[in-house]
Parts: structure tokens; sequence; C-alpha cells
């Protein structure tokens, strides 16, 4: 292979084709894109490319999220190959491209993502109105998901204790600024079901 390689190279010099033996000796670029060929050029040409691998994500379902809610435990990461072929050219055009060699230069790492199926009453999360209420948690809270002042009310739809108790908020967390974002609009939508938005001071 190395001899047919240097032939090859030869042949490409006495063609004008320099370009070409500096490009082949830098694995990490394509050659294709180094190398103009000529219109007029007639002949097989060995050209090295550099190719993305995409990573696959891997789903696997857990009671330990609720429906709806998802998470990613393994973060995926891009391989890449290198790729030797034989090319043949007739007047500058490609008329056959034959793979030769493929060899791995860095292997691709698969996502791995979580998806939830607890249900309580057969629902999961609810993000019905989610425009409203983020509307709501822009002028109670500033929309700080995680807000806990001290003053008694929790989380950006600014939750108390009891009316968070009393739409099942601790399904999810003991109180609402501990609880995600997805999580306080499910909470608020069985309120809002009851009592429409009424128990909030900031309005849609």
């Amino acid at each position: 292979m190395k001899r047919l390689v240097s032939l090859v190279c030869v042949c490409a010099l006495a063609l004008g084709l320099a370009p070409a033996t500096h490009a082949m000796a830098k694995s990490d670029k394509t050659l294709a894109a180094a190398v103009v060929v000529p219109s007029t050029f007639t002949g097989v040409r060995f050209e090295k490319t550099t190719v993305k691998v995409k990573y696959k994500t891997t789903t696997k379902k857990t009671k330990k999220l609720w429906k709806g809610e998802s998470k990613v435990t393994v973060k995926g990461k891009n391989g890449k190959l290198t790729q030797l072929h034989e090319v043949t050219y007739e007047n500058g055009k490609v008329v056959s491209k034959v793979l030769i060699e493929e060899k791995v230069k860095k292997a691709a790492r698969n996502a791995v993502k979580l998806v939830g199926t607890k249900t309580k009453n057969g629902k999961g999360i609810d993000l019905r109105r989610i425009k409203a209420w983020e509307k709501i948690a822009k002028c109670e809270s500033s929309g700080n998901w995680s807000i806990n002042t001290g003053n008694g009310y929790y989380g950006g739809l600014q939750f108390d204790a009891a009316s968070w108790r009393a739409n099942g908020g601790t399904d999810f967390a003991s109180l609402p600024h501990k609880a995600t974002k997805a999580q306080q609009i499910t909470v608020a939508n069985r309120y809002a079901d009851k009592r429409g938005f009424k128990p909030w001071g900031c309005k849609p």
C-alpha cells in the first residue's frame, strides 16, 4: 500500500498536483478540501478524510421521575474516524469512490437519558397554562423559581406552605422552592382547577 500511495504522489507531482503530498501527510484534515483537482485530470487518487461520528441516545424508563420529566445521566459526545478512499477521476470529475481503509480516531460516547413514568391518579407533570404561570412568576418573584426570602411564601409562584400541601405539593418536595419549575406549575394547575387565578395577587 505504501508503495502504491508513493507512486500516486509521484504521478500527482508530474501532473502539477504538488499540494496533494503535503495534504496527505496531515491525517486530521480533509485531503479533498486541501487539493483542487484540475478539470483535465483523469486517473486515480488516494484521498483521506476525517468524518464525524454522531453519538446515539439510549432512553431508559424510570419510576423515580414523574411522567413528563427526563434527565440525561450520561452526556453524549461525537467521535471521529479517518477514511482512505481510492477515487477515480475522469476530466476532473469523480466517477468512482471506493473505501479502502477506515480507522477510529476518537470513539463516540453514547448518551443515556432517563424518562419518567411516575403518575398520580394517572397524571404526571402538567404544564398547562405555562405562559400564564411564567407571567405570574415574573410578577410574584421576578421569575426566581427557587426563591425563599423567609416571608412565608416560596418559589416562583409564591405558594405558602399550607396551600402547597393542600394541593399535593409534597408529591414533589416539602416546600415549593425545593421543587422544579415544572413541578411548581403542576401544583399550581391543581389549585387553579379548583379556584382559577384568584389565590394569586398577580394575574396573567
